[in-house]
């Protein structure tokens, strides 16, 4: 992160967390996040009965969204959810993939997470609308589904698309799945992907489906 400019009224009253009340409002004139200056970005929130509601909106000329969610601390186990509607985001200009390449991405991502761990967070992330476009190519998805489910096996992973569906089921969870993929991976293209992968549970042990679908 670089240099940032923030205006933020914060207003509160109590001291425990159960009863107090703080409302916050304000903008982001700029902040620097990978190198590029992002502008014009609104936020605000509340925090009420240990429901934490708020909201970020963006209207940059490389990414517009607008983003609403709530952490609810009622439970011993927090509840997440979320929703953001990105209308466009630029991933060169943005320094998210190399400057030689361009495209654009939007879509309507809604989120719904339980967890206090890593190994304990479930719950589903939705894409619908999801379109990417660049000079060359353009690829349009109704829906991108992720689901966690906690089972007695362990993680019950499934993933759906209008081109692939895929399901894990075992010993993993969403941070350590990809690794262990990526670790098989190497074993047959060792040129292309790189061996260090950092923190992988070398004790996961699952089994996983693949099915492709025809894409027109």
């Amino acid at each position: 992160m670089g240099s940032v400019s923030i205006d933020l009224d914060v207003n509160g009253v109590g001291v425990d967390p159960k009863t107090m009340v703080v409302q916050m409002d304000g903008s982001v004139d700029h902040i620097e996040l990978l190198g590029y200056d992002y502008h014009a970005i609104s936020v605000h929130g509340n925090l009420h009965q240990l429901i934490f509601d708020g909201g970020v909106g963006v209207v940059d000329p490389n990414i517009h969204l607008d983003f609403k969610g709530s952490v609810d601390f009622n439970s011993e186990i927090p509840h997440i959810t979320s929703v953001c509607d990105i209308s466009k985001l630029n991933l060169a200009p943005l320094k998210l993939v190399p400057s030689d390449t361009s495209g654009e991405v939007s879509g309507l991502v809604t989120v719904s997470l339980k967890g206090n761990t890593v190994e304990t967070l479930h719950g589903f992330l939705r894409i619908e609308n999801a379109e990417y476009a660049n000079a060359d190519f353009a690829l349009r998805l109704d829906t991108i589904l992720l689901t966690d489910s906690v089972v007695k096996e362990g993680h019950l992973i499934q993933f759906e698309s209008d081109i692939v569906r895929a399901q894990i089921i075992g010993n993993t969870n969403l941070e350590q799945a990809p690794k262990a993929f990526l670790a098989t991976a190497h074993q047959y293209l060792p040129s292309v992907i790189d061996n260090e992968i950092e923190a992988l549970d070398t004790n996961q042990h699952f089994d996983f489906e693949v099915s492709v679908h025809d894409y027109n």
